[in-house]
């Protein structure tokens, strides 16, 4: 099965030759004008987390991201939570190796043609978070999901979450972090 279909492909590649041409464009004109630059799938992304949190926003809980990759949804919901309620206790916890993908099982299928893809930047996106004055509420969980999401619980039995964000790619991962 095709993770893109040819016109994902075909818009990759134009979106390519576009990054190109325009690579001296300031980085704040994009980041600060992202509706025009983003993809209709990834604002559409966004629109469904915004949707999901703002059905959860009375429930006590906090959001933990799954499979954090480069930060960019654990960036979105922390975003969301302070435009929705920006004086709430809910933290949030983004999980990943930012390693990229390395241990693969048979149950993983092509997955094991794909090591070091998602590489994430711990280093950026915990600039990022500083930048936004985020570290009271966004914390990162460094290491494989089989090992830091059930040693976090032991250590945090209080813990309760309102939203779960599931993004990753391994079946040992999947597999944990739906238990």
């Amino acid at each position: 099965m095709l993770k893109f279909y040819t016109h994902d492909l075909d818009y990759f590649k134009e979106r390519k030759i576009f990054g190109e041409k325009h690579r001296d464009m300031d980085f704040w004109n994009i980041a600060d004008n992202w509706p025009l630059f983003s993809g209709y799938v990834n604002m559409g992304r966004s629109l469904a987390i915004y949707e999901l949190l703002k059905q959860v926003i009375d429930i006590s809980g906090h959001i933990v991201e799954l499979g954090t990759w480069n930060g960019a949804n654990l960036m979105c919901m922390s975003k969301i939570m302070r435009l929705l309620s920006p004086h709430s206790l809910t933290e949030l916890y983004g999980f990943d190796s930012f390693e990229g993908l390395k241990q693969f099982s048979d149950k993983d299928g092509d997955q094991g043609k794909s090591s070091g893809l998602y590489k994430g930047n711990e280093e950026i996106l915990r600039e990022i978070i500083t930048l936004y004055k985020f570290e009271d509420f966004v914390h990162l969980v460094k290491g494989n999901i089989e090992n830091t999401l059930p040693k976090f619980l032991e250590e945090r039995p209080e813990i309760m979450f309102k939203f779960v964000y599931i993004d990753v790619d391994l079946y040992s991962s999947t597999k944990i972090s739906i238990e």
